[in-house]
């Protein structure tokens, strides 16, 4: 069955065939934009081909996906997919696991987290792998063009964030929603842009979307407490630092209430670093999640700055100090020099050593101890002569 003669049959048993919108809101100007990562396969077999006769797509795919950045857009807020049609929702899902990266979780038929809209021209429109938690529709409800369904996740059959968009009749026959050279005759698109492009964001009638409700706001708070004293703000004899600054940087800035040191923000959901510093205290931070509608209690501890250390000061400089260290000191000491004692010393009994200054050998004792020795020696044997001379 081709495209045009389901059309006709849809256009003649009910009512005028509903174009879309782009279904995700767009962010600003400088954030990481939504992209097309993959077209509907229309080609049969192994081949690839999407509508323009290119091959962005993957074989057997048979939806269009849109990337919006990977897991760090994600975790940063991720981006909101809306509805691409006024209609009402026949079916929706959630609870499944969104970080796959298999391509293999299998969960939700595939589709993981997602939402089905029955539209009043027959078909019906699928948004696959939500976030866990974020769908924001049930069954029954009337949504219109551009309200909000849900976040973009990994979950089910997916192998990394993006939404999969797949048009579908009421005999659940899947279609392309572009139109091309090699693809249908009849775009669903208000206005479907070029190959690779996004399509508008206008809906149905040149309305614009509708502007998004405002966040619902989370509130961060805790107290501020010397964390050399205790471990815990709760713990006894605890000792609160009032009057220290709280920042979040490009965001706002608050300070600690005198006595209980408490603070707070009122923030839009998202990921914060708050950073507390106060006089005498080192500075210390804390990252907190905020989410809508919930308070977040992030207490933050303080140290006190370590004790100064002295400075040492040293006058200038002897223009002679360098002489005088570079030079190497020669230690003189004394040197023991024996001589022969003389015959008259010898005949008064004198057993005499003399000294003279000089570098020590290492020998010196030993000298000392042979150089008696001698002189005993000879005193012994002039005595012994001149008792035989007797």
């Amino acid at each position: 069955m081709t495209r045009a003669l389901v059309l006709l049959t849809l256009i003649s048993s009910t009512a005028l065939a509903q174009d879309y919108r782009f279904p995700l809101e767009r962010p600003g100007a400088n954030a990481t934009q939504p992209y097309i990562t993959a077209y509907r396969d229309l080609a049969s077999g192994g081949g690839l081909e999407d509508w323009n006769c290119g091959n962005n797509t993957y074989n057997g795919h048979r939806g269009t996906d849109i990337g919006i950045g990977g897991f760090a857009v994600m975790d940063a807020g991720s981006r909101w997919i809306v509805a691409a049609a006024d209609g009402e929702v026949s079916y929706a899902n959630d609870g499944c696991y969104d970080r796959c990266t298999s391509g293999n979780c299998d969960c939700g038929g595939g589709f993981g987290n997602y939402v089905r809209i029955t539209h009043a021209d027959g078909k019906r429109t699928y948004y696959g792998h939500m976030m866990n938690g974020s769908v924001a529709v049930s069954v029954g409800d009337q949504v219109t063009c551009g309200q909000r369904l849900g976040k973009v996740a990994s979950s089910g059959s997916s192998t990394g964030p993006h939404l999969h968009f797949e048009p579908r009749y009421s005999d659940n026959t899947s279609d392309d929603p572009f139109s091309g050279p090699c693809g249908g005759n009849i775009s669903f698109w208000v206005g479907q842009g070029a190959y690779n492009d996004l399509p508008d964001e206008l809906c149905e009638g040149g309305m614009e979307p509708p502007p998004p409700p405002p966040p619902v706001e989370g509130t961060i708070k805790g107290v501020l407490w010397d964390r050399s004293i205790t471990d815990a703000p709760g713990d006894g004899g605890n000792v609160r630092v009032a009057g220290a600054t709280l920042e979040i940087a490009g965001v706002a800035t608050v300070a600690a209430r005198s006595g209980d040191a408490y603070w707070s923000f009122t923030l839009a959901p998202g990921n914060y670093r708050v950073t507390a510093s106060a006089a005498g205290y080192q500075s210390a931070s804390r990252d907190v999640t905020v989410t809508g509608g919930q308070d977040v209690w992030a207490s933050i501890g303080l140290l006190p700055n370590a004790p100064a250390v002295p400075e040492i000061t040293y006058g200038e400089a002897d223009p002679n100090e360098q002489a005088v260290m570079e030079t190497t000191p020669v230690i003189r000491q004394p040197e023991l020099m024996l001589e022969e004692a003389t015959s008259e010393e010898l005949d008064g009994g004198c057993a005499c050593l003399y000294f003279r200054t000089g570098s020590v050998p290492g020998s010196a004792l030993l000298l000392v101890f042979l150089a008696l020795l001698r002189v005993a020696s000879r005193r012994d044997t002039k005595a012994a002569t001149s008792a035989r001379a007797e």
